[in-house]
């Protein structure tokens, strides 16, 4: 009875073979059109770019970020389920767009940044159009379609940016860039609905108590960590100039074009079989430990790598007006690494509808991030200081998510250490190494230094991972650690 059906492994990597090749093609377009806008724009004009899909970002979690995860979770038939999804969207997006209207005529009161309150215009039918795209998706990913729908994300991207680049060809001005960021959504939820063969209409039960509970639950619980990831931008619009703003939101940008697509793994593909597992009763400790572990290790090899190129990914990518972002990229790297990890565990918890625990790691998060940003403020008012104050936040969230997760008997501490100590040896050597060819290598034409910059990286990561496999050192690590900590015990005693 409690088994698991014979195609879950089956579904689990064809789903990820469909992700990560949707990933990859996605990628691909996004790697395009960033060169294309970056060289097409101004510092400054991102600045304002960034600050207005920002809040659109934020107010998509109170229209139906959390649709998603209760679709899957709930046992009720596709057609009542979508029915009340819509109507959730439908009430909660037309009071939010409402509210971003109006905030969009005054909002550089806040933020004194020149063409804002068109671009915040704009952007206020982003979240209506989020949610009614992403109950599409839930509706063909619970099916097991992750391939159709995989495909039609991808699609809806890559629509999307073509149309922003052709109109930016034309010579479209900077809000363009928002337009393209509404296009994305429009698109996905015609192709997915296309996809259902039916119109989005509320049908099915009035209400469901336990649905809108799941819903809103984690999308207030997602909205408390994207607010860690938002708010130093903002803190930043603040207290420096729209171009500092804009290198920030530009290497943020180049940093989470590979994190939204590792994420997806875990959000898309992870989630629903970590539920389905949940639910027959199988123990949890053993598979969510190798999913933060692989977390952990695909994290610090992917921005590892990255870092270690900053330079020529940003000479490359985005062109010399933008050469000073290439510090903030490597920091941003950091901050993905341990993003990555916090969004692994934050699944594995979600699946199992584990809220309280989600909302105390929440207010941990919270506070540390309050913290920080105050001594941001007080003692390093700058880019760079703002981020690393922000990743020490992220941190302590992180640290506090895997306490809990250990104290619900859901997680084998002593494997995640190894796989954390594994990860921090990874990601330095990456970087390391590929710092050291960058900056002998500088007065050579970027196409040439990133190549080689890479395969160094990649080599060295390959030859961490050998180490550790020989030597074990991870383990004699983790002893020690234990070691120390009993001879605290001791001697309190």
């Amino acid at each position: 009875m409690n088994d698991l059906p014979k195609l879950t492994r089956g579904e689990l990597a064809r789903g990820a073979i469909w992700t990560y090749g949707a990933m990859a093609a996605s990628t691909v377009a996004q790697l395009i059109y960033t060169a294309i806008a970056a060289r097409s724009f101004t510092p400054s004009d991102f600045g304002a770019y960034a600050i207005a899909i920002s809040i659109a970002q934020v107010a998509t979690y109170f229209v139906g970020s959390g649709v998603s995860q209760a679709i899957l979770q709930s046992p009720d038939p596709d057609q009542t389920v979508s029915g009340l999804a819509v109507r959730q969207v439908l009430v909660s997006g037309t009071a939010i767009g409402l509210l971003l209207m109006i905030l969009a005529i005054n909002i550089e009161t806040i933020w004194d940044i020149d063409g804002l309150n068109e671009m915040m215009l704009i952007a206020a039918g982003i979240p209506f159009l989020a949610g009614i795209s992403s109950i599409s998706m839930s509706i063909l990913r619970r099916g097991g379609q992750f391939k159709a729908a995989s495909l039609r994300e991808t699609l809806g991207l890559v629509a999307s940016f073509a149309m922003t680049i052709a109109l930016i060809s034309a010579g479209a001005q900077a809000y363009i860039l928002v337009v393209g960021s509404l296009a994305f959504p429009a698109f996905v939820a015609i192709l997915g609905w296309w996809a259902l063969r039916r119109v989005p209409i509320p049908r099915g039960a009035v209400t469901s108590r336990m649905f809108l509970r799941v819903s809103y639950q984690i999308g207030m619980q997602n909205l408390v960590h994207y607010t860690i990831l938002t708010l130093p931008l903002w803190l930043l619009g603040r207290i420096a100039p729209a171009s500092e703003v804009g290198l920030f939101s530009r290497a943020q940008n180049v940093s989470t074009i590979p994190m939204n697509g590792l994420s997806q793994a875990f959000t898309k593909v992870v989630y629903p079989k970590l539920a389905e597992i949940g639910r027959h009763g199988r123990k949890l400790s053993d598979p969510i430990t190798s999913v933060i572990g692989i977390a952990s290790l695909m994290g610090s090899a992917c921005f590892g790598i990255t870092a270690g190129s900053a330079q020529p990914i940003i000479s490359i990518l985005l062109g010399p007006q933008w050469s000073a972002a290439g510090g903030l990229l490597t920091l941003w790297t950091t901050f993905c690494t341990i993003n990555l990890c916090y969004i692994a565990a934050s699944s594995a918890l979600e699946s199992q509808g584990l809220f309280g625990q989600i909302w105390r790691v929440q207010l941990v998060g919270g506070a540390s991030l309050v913290v920080a940003l105050t001594v941001a403020v007080l003692q390093f008012p700058t880019a760079a200081g703002v981020l690393a104050c922000a990743t020490v936040a992220l941190g302590v969230s992180q640290a506090d998510q895997l306490r809990r997760l250990k104290n619900a008997l859901m997680v084998n501490i002593r494997h995640t250490i190894n796989s954390y100590l594994q990860g921090t040896a990874t990601y330095l050597v990456a970087w390391g190494s590929g710092t050291v060819v960058a900056n002998t290598m500088s007065e050579l034409n970027p196409f040439i230094v990133l190549p080689v910059t890479v395969a160094v990286s990649l080599a060295a990561v390959i030859g961490i991972s050998g180490v550790f496999r020989r030597t074990e050192a991870s383990r004699i690590a983790v002893g020690v650690l234990r070691e120390i900590k009993r001879s605290r015990k001791v001697a309190s005693v």
